[in-house]
């Protein structure tokens, strides 16, 4: 097993599952929240919105508007350090052309780093550097292990892969099966979704009047103006294939808001 490879590989694999770990835990109105590298972002962002609407217009204030399309490419370390891990323990390069996009991405994680280090006290104060928890630290210093490492290995020739073409079918379908999953669950909570949006939707149209006149696909009338929706009603619709139509159609004003007649 190359060493290159190994420690290239394994210093990325380090900087995806630091991205998951808590990377500060700040007070916001005097409850501490954690957030990870993915939601660091927003709690950022929290405190700097706080800080500018209890202080004048500025021009540090200005520069902040900045703050949320710089912190945003904070999610492309976790993408960069997925391909170089792949790379590493998967592809089929030389050491040179691995330690490229090692370096390019040790450099941007010492970026990035450095711009939530100088973001942190702007939005925490004097706590800001000192609320940032050991997931942060671990990124800095495997970024810097990425640059490090790509300027002062030993230079190897090309190799092999680190996993033989066994155990890259075996990942391959592991993955082919979780993204199958993911898929299927992302569908299932779809129709869970659009399911309780219907839900609502007929719970609001209830006891209410239909606002115009509602036809089938052959122009029969399925429901005609001032028509009072009922569980009656919602059946024939969706037997129809008109219910969107329905509920698109429900007077905004409920039948016990109606005027009252005149006594006769």
């Amino acid at each position: 097993m190359p060493l290159e490879r190994s420690v290239l590989g394994g210093l990325a694999a380090v900087l995806v599952l630091a991205f998951f770990l808590p990377w500060m835990v700040a007070a916001m109105v005097f409850v501490p929240m954690s957030a990870n590298g993915f939601t660091i972002k927003d709690l950022l962002l929290a405190g700097i919105s706080i800080r500018l609407a209890f202080s004048t217009v500025t021009f540090a204030g200005l520069l902040a508007l900045l703050w949320p399309v710089v912190l945003s490419l904070l999610y492309l370390i976790p993408l960069g350090a997925a391909a170089v891990a792949l790379l590493a323990f998967v592809g089929r390069v030389q050491g040179r052309v691995l330690r490229l996009p090692a370096l390019g991405l040790g450099l941007f994680v010492a970026v990035m780093c450095v711009t939530v280090l100088a973001c942190a006290p702007f939005a925490y104060g004097d706590r800001g550097v000192a609320s940032l928890s050991f997931g942060f630290w671990l990124t800095l210093l495997a970024g810097l292990g990425l640059i490090g490492a790509s300027i002062a290995l030993p230079r190897t020739a090309a190799s092999g892969p680190l996993l033989s073409r066994a155990h890259q079918e075996e990942l391959q379908a592991r993955r082919q099966q979780a993204m199958t999953q993911a898929t299927d669950w992302l569908a299932q909570r779809r129709v869970e979704l659009e399911a309780g949006i219907e839900q609502r939707r007929i719970q609001y149209a209830l006891g209410r009047r239909v606002d115009r006149t509602i036809l089938d696909a052959h122009d029969a009338v399925v429901a005609p103006q001032g028509t009072l929706i009922t569980h009656e009603l919602i059946e024939r619709a969706r037997h129809a294939g008109v219910l969107s139509a329905l509920l698109g159609s429900v007077e905004a004003r409920p039948l016990t808001d109606a005027a009252p007649s005149e006594p006769s």
